[in-house]
This record gives structure tokens, C-alpha cells and sequence, in this order.
């Protein structure tokens, strides 16, 4: 069991949406995941069409009760399975002891090859505390001017205020990125973080933005759209960095039809 977190310095630079668009990513490829929405927002809840749960089952709640983990596997994604988020902002200052998570994810069964947690854009103690017992950290941000000036500052807040925790790499999402800028942020970034820039990058896609409004994954819109291709690219540099949960060359299969 892989645990990855997935993270940012901000709100509206499409963590949600990588945390839930990886997670069906790899359960395509044929890996058993479960999908954490740690954010109260519950973006990555919504975008996989799992509903808001019911009190008791969000999952700040799950973790307070100490019972196993309740899971709702998503029908149309065979091998997908998400644990849901409430609107709570208040959940945001629970914490718990290192270890704590962990213990509740290995008790869920089958156990999943690959946890991804969706985490609340903020060092908040619940998000310090899941990424403590996370195995890596995957940083998602936009190419612009404000991201490179406050990177650097995330990155040494996350060392300090949580040193258990791995940087898995940093996503480039190009959402919204524009021209000459967005190119001389990028150079800054590969210059100064080097081999830390995950190996693939997020376009800009209207197709996606299409997907996230009807409610479901953009592989329903368009398996060969550039976001769909570029997220099946990133399950595959994980399965490859992690292999024995899946084939990285096998193409998608085994999907139902969405109603």
C-alpha cells in the first residue's frame, strides 16, 4: 500500500481534480485505490460522483469513531473506492497522533495498492497530521509569477511543520496559464527544483472543465482527450515507480457505462 498525498499552497489550482482524476487513473490500470477526501470542500467527493455521504460516514467522522473505515466503491470504475468529505471547516483542526491514519487504512479490505489523500489546501493540523502518515507528497501548483515566489516558503513550512513527510514531486497544472509568463516560471521552476517536477504535466482542457461540471471523470468525456492521456501517462510513471499493483502499458478496460 502506497500512501500519497496530494497538496497545495492555495485553493483553484486543481488539486481536487488530480486527486480524483490519478485515482481513477490507476484503478483503470487495474490498482485497487481508495480515494481520501480530506478537504471539507469535497471536491474530489463530487468529481468522482459519490454524493456527499451521510454524517457519520465523512471522513473526519470515520476517523473519530475508530471503526474501520467505511468505503464506497464507485460502480462505474472498477477498482475505485472513495471515503467522502462533508462541508466542515471545522474538521480542519482535528489532529491525531502519527501512525493514526495509517493503522485505519491498513484495516480496510481488500487493502488498496495505492491510497491517494485529497488534502485541504492549507497547513491546517488535519492536513499536517495525513501527511504526516502519508509515504509522499505530491504538490500541485499553476505556472505563475505568485507560485514562484511562494514555493519556496511552502516547502520549508512542510520540512518543519511535518518532517515524516516525502515530496513525491511537483505537479505543473496549466490551468489558466498564459503566454510569456507562464513559460519564464516554468524554466525558474526546472532550474531551481530540477529532478523534484513530476515528469508530466497537466494541459489546459476545456474537455476536463466539461467533465468536472456533469459531475464524473473526464476519461467519460474523452479517453483521448490531452487530459485524459496526460493523467493515464502519470498512473503509469507511479505503477512503474511502485510496480507489482498493475501493467503500466495495459489501456484502459473493464469500464461500465455510465448511466
Amino acid at each position: 500500500m502506497h500512501i500519497l498525498a496530494i497538496a497545495s499552497a492555495k485553493g483553484g489550482v486543481g488539486k481536487s481534480t488530480v486527486a480524483s482524476h490519478l485515482s481513477g487513473a490507476l484503478a483503470f490500470k487495474g490498482a485497487e485505490v481508495l480515494l481520501v477526501d480530506a478537504d471539507p470542500q469535497g471536491g474530489s467527493t463530487c468529481a468522482v460522483g459519490a454524493g456527499v455521504p451521510q454524517e457519520h460516514l465523512a471522513f473526519t467522522a470515520q476517523l473519530l469513531s475508530g471503526a474501520q473505515l467505511a468505503t464506497q466503491r464507485i460502480g462505474s470504475m472498477p477498482g475505485l473506492r472513495v471515503v467522502g468529505a462533508r462541508p466542515d471547516v471545522d474538521s480542519l483542526q482535528l489532529t491525531f497522533p502519527q501512525g493514526h491514519l495509517r493503522a485505519h487504512l491498513e484495516r480496510v479490505t481488500p487493502v488498496p495498492d495505492f491510497v491517494i489523500l485529497d488534502l485541504a489546501p492549507s497547513l491546517e493540523p488535519l492536513t499536517l497530521a495525513c501527511l504526516g502518515d502519508a509515504d509522499g507528497t505530491l504538490v500541485v501548483l499553476t505556472p505563475t509569477a505568485l507560485t514562484l515566489r511562494t514555493l519556496p516558503t511552502l516547502l520549508q513550512e512542510l520540512r518543519h511543520a511535518c518532517p515524516h513527510a516525502s515530496v513525491e514531486g511537483l505537479l505543473i497544472n496549466h490551468l489558466g496559464a498564459v503566454g510569456g509568463t507562464a513559460k519564464l516560471v516554468l524554466r525558474s521552476v526546472h532550474e531551481r527544483f530540477g529532478d523534484w517536477v513530476f515528469p508530466v504535466e497537466l494541459p489546459e482542457d476545456e474537455c476536463i472543465q466539461r467533465a468536472m461540471l456533469e459531475g464524473h471523470l473526464v476519461f467519460w468525456e474523452d479517453e483521448t482527450s490531452p487530459s485524459s492521456r496526460a493523467f493515464l501517462r502519470m498512473a503509469d510513471e507511479l505503477l512503474i515507480r511502485y510496480p507489482g499493483h498493475a501493467d503500466p502499458d495495459e489501456p484502459i478496460s473493464g469500464v461500465e457505462a455510465r448511466e
